[in-house]
């Protein structure tokens, strides 16, 4: 049976829209905890790891996935609740700044070239995607705190499930509410594109129940306690800096 049909019909509500913008994210106030970076590998059955940046050899990037301690627990808080045969694919969490500079450089050079745009446009629709590399710890990247993480859910198979998207996939489609605000504009959905809704509500849902937030650009990407999630859900400040792995 698939995901949406068996699981608990409280994680098929309509995905959150944020009343809030992400636009100054950057200037929330950080009050670093102190919590340590913790691998992912054998934490629990229900979790494992595909980091996608090592395997296509990305600059810096490690055969694993780490994230701060507090995130390990919700991560297994929320495996334990996929039904049999269902689990937790994880793609991406820390990265270290030369991942983040050779991401960033990455994608940049590659909008460059199949976009029409130029200078500052360029610049700030390569940052909706992938964040600037930043050594202050204070403004740090995202998945430079070990609070952001890059996943989905797959099946007995090790088969994500259909979120319509692939990871990376910097289409609209990837926008976590899109097939959401296909049915707030009256238009009628496929049903494919039904079991997709049905399975980003569920993966969004389980994530918030945990606090997490859901970027509203990549459908894949979530995070608790760094200054993203704070600005979109209105929290005053975040508890986790920029921190290098050990």
């Amino acid at each position: 049976m698939k995901l949406f049909e068996i699981i608990d019909k409280k994680y098929l509500k309509p995905i959150t829209k944020y009343s809030e913008e992400l636009d100054g994210w950057e200037k929330i106030l950080i009050e670093e905890n102190g919590e340590k970076l913790v691998s992912l590998k054998g934490v629990n059955e229900k979790i494992i790891i595909e980091p996608q940046y090592y395997i296509n050899g990305i600059a810096g990037a490690e055969n694993d996935c780490k994230v701060r301690s507090s995130i390990v627990e919700k991560l297994v808080k929320i495996a334990n609740k996929l039904p049999n045969g269902f689990k937790l694919m994880v793609w991406d969490s820390f990265r270290a700044v030369e991942t983040q500079k050779a991401l960033f450089d990455s994608y940049y050079n590659e909008f460059e070239k199949n976009t029409n745009l130029k200078g500052e446009k360029l610049l700030e629709y390569t940052k909706k995607f992938v964040s600037l590399p930043s050594t202050n710890k204070l403004k740090p990247s995202p998945h430079n705190t070990g609070a952001a993480i890059d996943l989905t859910i797959c099946d007995s198979n090790g088969e994500p499930i259909n979120l319509g998207t692939y990871f990376d996939d910097f289409r609209k489609e990837s926008y976590t509410r899109f097939y959401e605000e296909k049915l707030e504009n009256a238009e009628t959905l496929t049903k494919e594109e039904e079991e997709i809704l049905l399975n980003r509500r569920v993966l969004c849902n389980l994530f918030e129940e945990e606090g997490f937030a859901n970027y509203p650009y990549e459908i894949w990407h979530k995070s608790f306690g760094d200054q993203m999630a704070c600005k979109l859900l209105s929290m005053g400040k975040a508890i986790y800096t920029g921190i290098e792995a050990e």
